[in-house]
Protein backbone atom coordinates (compact mmCIF):
# COMPACT_ATOMS: atom_id res chain seq x y z
CA UNK A 1 0.00 0.00 0.00
CA UNK A 2 2.70 2.50 0.88
CA UNK A 3 4.51 1.85 -2.41
CA UNK A 4 1.33 2.71 -4.30
CA UNK A 5 0.83 5.82 -2.19
CA UNK A 6 4.39 7.09 -2.67
CA UNK A 7 4.29 6.42 -6.42
CA UNK A 8 1.03 8.35 -6.75
CA UNK A 9 2.32 11.21 -4.61
CA UNK A 10 5.57 11.42 -6.58
CA UNK A 11 3.77 11.63 -9.93
CA UNK A 12 1.36 14.27 -8.66
CA UNK A 13 4.09 16.30 -6.98
CA UNK A 14 6.15 16.39 -10.18
CA UNK A 15 3.34 18.35 -11.80
CA UNK A 16 2.41 20.42 -8.74
CA UNK A 17 5.25 22.21 -6.97
CA UNK A 18 3.02 23.02 -3.99
CA UNK A 19 2.63 19.33 -3.05
CA UNK A 20 4.86 18.61 -0.05
CA UNK A 21 5.97 15.44 1.75
CA UNK A 22 7.08 15.59 5.40
CA UNK A 23 8.56 12.56 7.15
CA UNK A 24 9.71 11.95 10.70
CA UNK A 25 13.15 10.47 10.02
CA UNK A 26 11.80 7.26 8.49
CA UNK A 27 10.62 5.77 5.24
CA UNK A 28 14.09 5.63 3.72
CA UNK A 29 14.29 3.03 1.00
CA UNK A 30 10.83 4.29 0.05
CA UNK A 31 11.15 8.07 -0.34
CA UNK A 32 14.63 8.48 -1.90
CA UNK A 33 13.33 9.08 -5.42
CA UNK A 34 10.94 11.74 -4.15
CA UNK A 35 13.69 13.31 -2.06
CA UNK A 36 16.30 13.28 -4.83
CA UNK A 37 14.07 14.43 -7.68
CA UNK A 38 11.97 16.93 -5.72
CA UNK A 39 14.28 18.23 -2.97
CA UNK A 40 12.31 21.45 -2.48
CA UNK A 41 9.14 19.48 -1.81
CA UNK A 42 10.58 17.03 0.72
CA UNK A 43 11.33 17.74 4.38
CA UNK A 44 12.65 15.44 7.09
CA UNK A 45 11.42 16.88 10.37
CA UNK A 46 13.37 14.38 12.47
CA UNK A 47 11.90 12.45 15.37
CA UNK A 48 9.62 15.37 16.22
CA UNK A 49 6.10 14.59 15.10
CA UNK A 50 4.55 17.47 17.05
CA UNK A 51 6.76 19.96 15.27
CA UNK A 52 6.13 18.20 11.97
CA UNK A 53 2.36 18.60 12.33
CA UNK A 54 2.70 22.31 13.10
CA UNK A 55 5.07 22.80 10.15
CA UNK A 56 2.56 21.00 7.92
CA UNK A 57 -0.18 23.34 9.14
CA UNK A 58 1.97 26.36 8.41
CA UNK A 59 2.74 25.15 4.89
CA UNK A 60 -0.93 24.41 4.20
CA UNK A 61 -1.95 27.84 5.45
CA UNK A 62 0.24 29.28 2.66
CA UNK A 63 -1.47 27.19 -0.02
CA UNK A 64 0.57 23.99 -0.05
CA UNK A 65 -0.98 20.52 -0.21
CA UNK A 66 0.88 18.69 2.54
CA UNK A 67 1.35 14.99 3.29
CA UNK A 68 2.67 14.05 6.73
CA UNK A 69 3.99 10.47 6.79
CA UNK A 70 4.85 8.27 9.75
CA UNK A 71 4.17 4.75 11.06
CA UNK A 72 1.83 3.12 13.53
CA UNK A 73 0.74 5.28 16.41
CA UNK A 74 3.20 8.13 15.81
CA UNK A 75 1.41 10.46 13.34
CA UNK A 76 -1.73 10.71 15.49
CA UNK A 77 -1.44 10.41 19.26
CA UNK A 78 2.07 11.83 19.48
CA UNK A 79 0.89 15.08 17.88
CA UNK A 80 -2.78 15.03 18.89
CA UNK A 81 -2.89 18.64 20.09
CA UNK A 82 -1.28 19.93 16.90
CA UNK A 83 -3.73 17.96 14.74
CA UNK A 84 -6.64 19.34 16.75
CA UNK A 85 -5.59 22.97 17.07
CA UNK A 86 -3.29 23.66 14.12
CA UNK A 87 -4.69 21.45 11.35
CA UNK A 88 -8.34 20.61 11.97
CA UNK A 89 -9.45 23.80 13.69
CA UNK A 90 -8.23 25.80 10.68
CA UNK A 91 -9.56 23.20 8.20
CA UNK A 92 -6.23 22.91 6.39
CA UNK A 93 -5.23 20.69 3.48
CA UNK A 94 -2.98 18.30 5.40
CA UNK A 95 -3.12 14.54 4.88
CA UNK A 96 -1.86 12.57 7.86
CA UNK A 97 -0.55 9.26 6.54
CA UNK A 98 -0.14 6.26 8.83
CA UNK A 99 1.45 3.04 7.62
CA UNK A 100 1.18 -0.11 9.71
CA UNK A 101 -2.27 0.56 11.13
CA UNK A 102 -3.74 -1.80 13.68
CA UNK A 103 -1.12 -4.37 14.63
CA UNK A 104 0.93 -3.96 11.48
CA UNK A 105 3.99 -3.41 13.67
CA UNK A 106 2.83 -5.99 16.20
CA UNK A 107 6.28 -7.43 16.89
CA UNK A 108 7.65 -4.00 17.90
CA UNK A 109 5.31 -3.73 20.85
CA UNK A 110 2.53 -1.51 22.14
CA UNK A 111 4.37 1.77 21.43
CA UNK A 112 4.01 1.00 17.70
CA UNK A 113 0.42 -0.30 17.72
CA UNK A 114 -2.25 1.88 16.11
CA UNK A 115 -5.34 0.41 17.74
CA UNK A 116 -6.80 3.51 19.40
CA UNK A 117 -6.01 6.10 16.72
CA UNK A 118 -9.50 6.21 15.22
CA UNK A 119 -11.04 7.07 18.59
CA UNK A 120 -9.23 10.40 18.49
CA UNK A 121 -9.19 11.19 14.78
CA UNK A 122 -12.88 10.48 14.19
CA UNK A 123 -13.89 13.12 16.74
CA UNK A 124 -12.41 15.92 14.62
CA UNK A 125 -15.15 17.90 12.86
CA UNK A 126 -13.34 18.59 9.59
CA UNK A 127 -11.47 15.29 9.25
CA UNK A 128 -11.99 12.84 6.38
CA UNK A 129 -10.87 9.32 7.27
CA UNK A 130 -9.75 6.82 4.63
CA UNK A 131 -8.87 3.30 5.76
CA UNK A 132 -8.87 1.27 2.53
CA UNK A 133 -9.18 -2.51 2.50
CA UNK A 134 -6.80 -3.07 -0.41
CA UNK A 135 -4.88 -1.40 -3.22
CA UNK A 136 -7.91 -1.13 -5.52
CA UNK A 137 -9.81 0.91 -2.98
CA UNK A 138 -6.69 2.91 -2.12
CA UNK A 139 -6.02 3.79 -5.75
CA UNK A 140 -9.53 5.15 -6.23
CA UNK A 141 -9.49 7.01 -2.91
CA UNK A 142 -6.18 8.68 -3.78
CA UNK A 143 -7.72 10.07 -6.95
CA UNK A 144 -10.41 11.73 -4.83
CA UNK A 145 -7.85 13.34 -2.53
CA UNK A 146 -6.60 15.65 -5.27
CA UNK A 147 -9.66 17.87 -4.94
CA UNK A 148 -10.19 17.37 -1.22
CA UNK A 149 -8.72 20.39 0.53
CA UNK A 150 -9.68 19.59 4.14
CA UNK A 151 -7.75 17.56 6.75
CA UNK A 152 -7.50 13.87 5.89
CA UNK A 153 -6.31 10.77 7.71
CA UNK A 154 -5.01 8.08 5.35
CA UNK A 155 -4.69 4.91 7.40
CA UNK A 156 -2.73 2.22 5.56
CA UNK A 157 -2.59 -1.37 6.77
CA UNK A 158 -0.05 -4.08 6.06
CA UNK A 159 -0.87 -7.49 4.56
CA UNK A 160 -4.09 -6.43 2.83
CA UNK A 161 -6.04 -8.79 0.56
CA UNK A 162 -4.99 -7.34 -2.80
CA UNK A 163 -6.16 -10.18 -5.06
CA UNK A 164 -9.84 -9.29 -4.70
CA UNK A 165 -11.07 -6.57 -7.04
CA UNK A 166 -14.23 -4.68 -6.10
CA UNK A 167 -17.42 -5.31 -8.05
CA UNK A 168 -17.93 -1.58 -8.29
CA UNK A 169 -16.50 1.57 -6.76
CA UNK A 170 -17.84 5.09 -6.49
CA UNK A 171 -16.96 8.26 -4.64
CA UNK A 172 -18.83 6.97 -1.59
CA UNK A 173 -18.15 3.26 -1.39
CA UNK A 174 -16.26 0.22 -2.63
CA UNK A 175 -18.50 -2.82 -3.17
CA UNK A 176 -16.81 -6.21 -2.79
CA UNK A 177 -19.94 -8.39 -2.58
CA UNK A 178 -23.54 -7.62 -3.50
CA UNK A 179 -26.84 -9.52 -3.71
CA UNK A 180 -30.24 -8.13 -4.63
CA UNK A 181 -32.01 -9.64 -1.63
CA UNK A 182 -29.35 -8.85 0.99
CA UNK A 183 -30.59 -7.73 4.39
CA UNK A 184 -27.20 -7.79 6.09
CA UNK A 185 -24.37 -5.34 5.43
CA UNK A 186 -20.76 -6.16 6.35
CA UNK A 187 -18.70 -2.96 6.64
CA UNK A 188 -14.93 -3.63 6.77
CA UNK A 189 -12.14 -1.09 7.01
CA UNK A 190 -8.39 -1.60 6.85
CA UNK A 191 -6.86 -5.05 6.90
CA UNK A 192 -10.11 -6.94 7.54
CA UNK A 193 -11.33 -7.97 4.10
CA UNK A 194 -10.41 -11.62 4.66
CA UNK A 195 -12.48 -11.73 7.85
CA UNK A 196 -15.31 -9.79 6.16
CA UNK A 197 -15.70 -12.57 3.57
CA UNK A 198 -15.54 -15.21 6.31
CA UNK A 199 -18.32 -13.44 8.19
CA UNK A 200 -20.46 -12.82 5.09
CA UNK A 201 -20.16 -16.50 4.17
CA UNK A 202 -22.24 -17.42 7.22
CA UNK A 203 -25.38 -15.77 5.78
CA UNK A 204 -26.02 -17.89 2.66
CA UNK A 205 -25.74 -15.10 0.12
CA UNK A 206 -27.94 -12.64 1.98
CA UNK A 207 -25.16 -10.20 2.81
CA UNK A 208 -23.27 -7.42 1.08
CA UNK A 209 -19.68 -6.35 1.70
CA UNK A 210 -19.09 -2.64 1.25
CA UNK A 211 -16.15 -0.55 2.44
CA UNK A 212 -16.60 3.20 2.86
CA UNK A 213 -13.99 5.29 1.04
CA UNK A 214 -14.20 8.34 3.31
CA UNK A 215 -15.95 8.69 6.62
CA UNK A 216 -16.10 10.98 9.61
CA UNK A 217 -18.48 13.46 11.21
CA UNK A 218 -19.24 15.28 7.96
CA UNK A 219 -20.19 12.09 6.06
CA UNK A 220 -23.04 10.98 8.33
CA UNK A 221 -25.91 11.94 6.01
CA UNK A 222 -24.53 9.88 3.13
CA UNK A 223 -24.12 6.88 5.41
CA UNK A 224 -27.71 7.10 6.66
CA UNK A 225 -28.86 6.58 3.07
CA UNK A 226 -26.69 3.45 2.77
CA UNK A 227 -27.48 1.96 6.17
CA UNK A 228 -31.27 2.27 6.04
CA UNK A 229 -31.41 -0.33 3.24
CA UNK A 230 -30.45 -3.10 5.69
CA UNK A 231 -31.84 -4.83 8.76
CA UNK A 232 -28.44 -5.66 10.26
CA UNK A 233 -24.99 -4.11 9.98
CA UNK A 234 -21.73 -5.81 10.98
CA UNK A 235 -18.67 -3.60 11.24
CA UNK A 236 -15.14 -4.97 11.34
CA UNK A 237 -11.96 -3.01 11.97
CA UNK A 238 -8.26 -3.49 12.77
CA UNK A 239 -8.75 -1.30 15.85
CA UNK A 240 -10.16 -1.72 19.32
CA UNK A 241 -13.92 -2.27 19.29
CA UNK A 242 -14.28 0.66 21.66
CA UNK A 243 -14.64 4.14 20.14
CA UNK A 244 -13.60 3.19 16.61
CA UNK A 245 -15.39 2.70 13.30
CA UNK A 246 -18.11 0.47 14.74
CA UNK A 247 -18.86 3.02 17.43
CA UNK A 248 -19.10 5.69 14.73
CA UNK A 249 -21.64 3.62 12.79
CA UNK A 250 -23.63 2.80 15.93
CA UNK A 251 -23.85 6.51 16.79
CA UNK A 252 -25.25 7.25 13.33
CA UNK A 253 -27.87 4.54 13.86
CA UNK A 254 -28.86 5.89 17.28
CA UNK A 255 -28.76 9.60 16.40
CA UNK A 256 -30.99 9.01 13.36
CA UNK A 257 -33.33 6.54 15.09
CA UNK A 258 -32.65 3.85 12.50
CA UNK A 259 -34.18 0.47 13.25
CA UNK A 260 -31.06 -1.50 12.46
CA UNK A 261 -29.29 -4.17 14.49
CA UNK A 262 -25.54 -3.62 14.73
CA UNK A 263 -22.68 -5.93 15.63
CA UNK A 264 -19.21 -4.46 16.15
CA UNK A 265 -16.16 -6.62 15.49
CA UNK A 266 -12.58 -5.66 16.18
CA UNK A 267 -9.86 -6.16 18.76
CA UNK A 268 -10.91 -6.80 22.33
CA UNK A 269 -9.19 -4.80 25.08
CA UNK A 270 -7.08 -7.85 26.01
CA UNK A 271 -4.96 -7.26 22.89
CA UNK A 272 -3.43 -4.17 24.50
CA UNK A 273 0.18 -4.97 25.30
CA UNK A 274 0.35 -8.17 23.28
CA UNK A 275 3.47 -8.53 21.11
CA UNK A 276 3.83 -10.64 18.00
CA UNK A 277 3.01 -11.10 14.34
CA UNK A 278 -0.35 -9.58 13.38
CA UNK A 279 -1.77 -12.79 11.92
CA UNK A 280 -0.69 -14.85 14.93
CA UNK A 281 -2.24 -12.40 17.37
CA UNK A 282 -5.48 -12.56 15.41
CA UNK A 283 -5.58 -16.33 15.64
CA UNK A 284 -4.60 -16.27 19.30
CA UNK A 285 -7.37 -13.78 20.15
CA UNK A 286 -9.93 -15.24 17.72
CA UNK A 287 -10.22 -11.91 15.96
CA UNK A 288 -13.84 -11.15 14.94
CA UNK A 289 -14.81 -14.70 15.91
CA UNK A 290 -13.30 -16.04 12.70
CA UNK A 291 -10.66 -18.43 14.00
CA UNK A 292 -12.58 -20.73 16.30
CA UNK A 293 -10.40 -20.46 19.41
Amino acid sequence: MRELFIKWLYLEAKNNNNWMLLVGDLGFGLVEKFKNDLPNQFFNAGIAEQNMASVAAGMASEGDKVFLYSIGNFPTFRCAEQIRNDICYHDLDVTIVCFGAGLGYGSLGYSHHAIEDLSFVRSMKNMSICSPCNIYQLSYSLSLMTNNFSPKYLRLSKNTLDDIEPISISDNACVFKSNEDSTILVLPIGNTLKEAFMIAGKFDGHSDIISINFWGIKYEKELVILLKKYKKVITIEDHLKTAGFGSYISEIIVFNALKIEIEIMGYEKDVVGMVGDEDNIRKLTNFAGCYGN
